[in-house]
């Protein structure tokens, strides 16, 4: 799967709309990513319960 957002962030949120947290992969050197990643998580989880 290629996913070609706008960010990594944009990429992570796509991979978790789908429920494929599988292929979220740590890369080499995760402390580059980890805020984008938690920031993504928090974004995500904060969507799931948004009350409309």
């Amino acid at each position: 799967m290629v996913i070609t957002g706008r960010s990594d962030v944009d990429d992570i949120m796509t991979l978790l709309r789908h429920n494929v947290k599988d292929l979220i992969i740590k890369p080499f050197d995760y402390h580059e990513f980890e805020e984008k990643i938690s920031y993504a998580i928090e974004k995500h989880n904060k969507s799931m319960f948004k009350i409309s």
